[in-house]
This record gives structure tokens, C-alpha cells and sequence, in this order.
């Protein structure tokens, strides 16, 4: 396994390690490929150096894999600005040494596979889409095995298994990371402050609707109607529950509803 590391993945010197010789080639005692397959790390920043023997094209540039650089099964791609990082290396290796044939990926996130297809159209390369089940989808013949527990929000790319020494292609599973997550509740409660051990702070409109009193026994004769819902975290501050605290954009209208 040859491994290189960098702490910026759009600033490798491709020409750095495009020489090395494939391992799978060296026991077989064949002639090395014309065209090596990079792989790239998002979440790390490093980028391994990985050969394509399972591209129909015998001579060819081969086929794109991500894949991990510790235990060569998973990588995460959990957001945008990851996805534009793998896409500026890949772009810098598909102007300095050809773009490859093919990128092999199933259809993952949404974001993923729609930008990733963006790139691909500019640089005309099939992009080959896995679907479970399925064996031919956009013109392209895959043979996917992909795991039964794979959630539908999985991208999956296959990668031949170089510490082996062999010249198959195994299937990884690549699930999306949750960041910023509290234990106990989902990243989108965690986003939107909505998480179980949150204070709900209420205001209770009284029976006369001129004099309304709030749940802490205030009354405020400038208040007409429901107020609507606050938000108590345990470090004190309050946030609005039709406010991303995150990024300050407004939320959609169902979660802004009054009591």
C-alpha cells in the first residue's frame, strides 16, 4: 500500500506519485496499466495511490475510486464543501493526466451524485451508477453487491483490494457522518435546537385575550394572541425555534406554529 498525505487534498503534486509501479502488476509479471486510478480522501486529507484492474477497456484511463485510507472500507461524505474538495482534486488530475473512462459511484446522497454528474458533463466522462439489484443502468454493466443494511442515503464505490495482492473489486459501503449530534436525537433535532433535553418555554394566553399572562405570571397588556414557541438550551441562551441557530436562515413555516 503506498500512501502519501497532504493537508490540503487541492494543493498534491499529482506528478508526485503518477510513477509508481502497481504491486497487482509486479507479482503477475505484467506490463503496468496506461492509466492509474487516484483515489482520493475527503475527511483526512490524504490521497492514496490506487490501480484500476476491472475497467472493460483493456489500455484505457481506467475508473475513479474513493476510497479510505485506514481501513480501506469507508469514507465519509457528509456535506458540500467536502464534495467540492474531492471534486477540485479530481479535476486537477483530469487536466494534468487525461480524465478517466469512467467514475463507478451508486447513487448516494442527492447533492453528491448531482454534482458529481455536473463535473463528469463538463469533462464528458460516463459517470456509472450502481443501483441495488440492478445490472445495467446508464448504458454501463456493473455487477454491484451491495450490503442489505445500506441505508438508501449511501453512496457506494468500488475499489480493487491492493493489500492482497489481488485483482478483485470488493464493494464498500460508504455512509454518510453525523456531525454535531447530541445523544439521543436526530441530526436534524440537533439542528434546529429541537432536542430532548431542550427547556420548551411557553407563553399561555389567558382567557381574556386584552389582558394575556405569560407562564412566568407576567402579564403584558401589549400582547394580543399566541406567542410563539422559545427555545431554552442548557447553556442559557434562547433560540428561536423559526431560526436555524446555526446559520440564521429561516426555517419552513410548519416549525414556526404557536400554542
Amino acid at each position: 500500500m503506498y500512501q502519501l498525505r497532504a493537508n490540503n487534498i487541492a494543493n498534491i503534486p499529482f506528478s508526485a506519485y503518477t510513477n509508481i509501479a502497481c504491486p497487482v502488476c509486479i507479482v503477475n509479471k505484467a506490463p503496468p496499466p496506461m492509466r492509474k486510478t487516484v483515489a482520493i480522501v475527503p475527511p483526512k486529507g490524504e490521497v492514496v495511490q490506487s490501480w484500476d484492474h476491472t475497467a472493460d477497456n483493456e489500455g484505457g484511463n481506467g475508473i475513479l475510486h474513493v476510497i479510505d485510507n485506514h481501513k480501506w472500507e469507508e469514507v465519509y461524505l457528509c456535506n458540500t464543501e467536502k464534495i467540492y474538495v474531492v471534486m477540485a482534486a479530481m479535476v486537477k488530475n483530469w487536466e494534468e493526466y487525461d480524465p478517466p473512462d469512467a467514475v463507478r459511484c451508486d447513487n448516494g446522497p442527492a447533492f453528491a451524485s448531482h454534482f458529481l454528474q455536473m463535473v463528469a458533463n463538463v469533462y464528458g466522462i460516463k459517470i456509472r451508477f450502481i443501483q441495488p439489484g440492478e445490472s445495467q443502468q446508464n448504458g454501463a454493466i456493473e455487477n454491484a453487491h451491495k450490503p442489505h443494511h445500506a441505508s438508501v442515503r449511501s453512496l457506494l464505490i468500488q475499489y480493487p483490494h491492493l493489500t492482497s495482492f489481488e485483482a478483485h473489486v470488493k464493494s464498500v459501503n460508504i455512509r454518510r457522518k453525523q456531525f454535531n449530534r447530541a445523544p439521543g436525537c436526530s441530526p436534524w433535532q440537533y439542528r434546529y435546537g429541537k432536542t430532548p433535553r431542550a427547556q420548551l418555554s411557553t407563553t399561555i394566553p389567558a382567557l381574556q385575550p386584552e389582558h394575556p399572562v405569560s407562564s412566568s405570571g407576567a402579564s403584558s397588556s401589549t400582547q394580543h394572541g399566541p406567542a410563539p414557541i422559545e427555545i431554552t438550551l442548557e447553556d442559557g441562551h434562547i433560540r428561536h425555534p423559526t431560526r436555524n441557530p446555526k446559520r440564521g436562515r429561516p426555517l419552513p413555516r410548519t416549525i414556526s406554529k404557536t400554542i
